[in-house]
């Protein structure tokens, strides 16, 4: 019977190829389906001390259906070492991690940033893909690659307590209208249900995307220097007051960290409204 089913699905799976073939979301190659017991449903279980490694294994399970593994193979995680602060990756692979030149210059106002992978490569083809091309079937594996990055920090985020809301930066409701949907809120949408799958129940987690409002609609800050972007977002957001973030702990969740011009004007409306600290989780962080 176990043979029948294998043969009858390997059969469907030939059918379903030629009717609609999938081709690499990256560079366009053909892909072949994974059937059976050679398709990979499950995500490894975390190593003690949630190595930070092991966001480039789950990247690739999550997306092998998705990109051919030439492209699987130019995502890179972000790994040691790096800014304490900001997150960013230092180009020399040698030395500890430490604050960069730029946050001891002038730090931001939230308390720290961490980030998946390095905005490049597979990983920048996916989020732009999905961001800007409504390509939505990038939503889950991404989520799932945000949500195992946050298990991966959370003791640095949490320092032995929970964190007490995990808020998405918010569309301007035209921008929301233009594209359809926001990437920030769906790429955390469904953690509680998707943490069952890490084999892992989070108690944290409180999604709440009403909090922050995005007032002012601005241009898009791609392309914009460090000053333009920063100019371009002044006086954007908003606290609701919805909800009380009065000493809340609070996790900003965005696609990419860039100059960080976004994320800081959320931190700094965050904080006035009575959070006691804020931190930042990205899928992506520039170099």
């Amino acid at each position: 019977m176990g043979k029948g089913r294998e043969a009858f699905s390997r059969i469907s799976s030939g059918f379903l190829s030629a009717l609609f073939p999938e081709f690499c979301l990256g560079c366009g190659v053909f892909l072949e389906r994974i059937t059976g017991a050679d398709k990979k449903d499950s995500f490894p279980e975390f190593p003690k001390g949630f190595m930070q490694a092991d966001i480039e294994t789950v990247f690739r399970m999550a997306l092998d259906t998705m990109m051919c593994q030439d492209c699987l193979d130019t995502f890179q995680a972000v790994t040691s070492p790096f800014c304490i602060k900001c997150g960013t990756v230092f180009q020399s692979r040698e030395g500890n991690d430490r604050l960069c030149g730029a946050c001891l210059k002038n730090p931001g106002r939230y308390r720290m940033a961490r980030a998946a992978g390095v905005f490049q490569g597979s990983l920048l083809d996916a989020i732009h893909l999905f961001k800007y091309q409504g390509k939505l079937q990038l939503a889950k594996p991404l989520s799932r690659v945000l949500l195992y990055a946050l298990m991966v920090y959370a003791h640095e985020f949490a320092e032995g307590q929970n964190i007490d809301m995990i808020v998405p930066v918010p569309l301007h409701p035209k921008r929301f209208r233009e594209r359809g949907f926001n990437q920030a809120y769906l790429l955390i949408q469904h953690w509680e249900k998707m943490a069952a799958s890490f084999g892992r129940a989070l108690p944290y987690i409180s999604i709440e995307r009403h909090v922050l409002i995005r007032k002012k609609y601005t241009d898009s800050q791609t392309g914009l220097g460090k000053k333009e972007r920063q100019k371009n977002i002044n006086g954007a957001f908003q606290v609701s007051g919805k909800i009380d973030i009065r000493n809340k702990r609070v996790l900003l969740v965005d696609d990419v960290y860039t100059t960080g011009s976004t994320v800081n004007e959320c931190v700094g409306v965050l904080l006035k409204g009575g959070a006691r600290y804020v931190d930042i989780l990205t899928l992506a962080r520039t170099v």
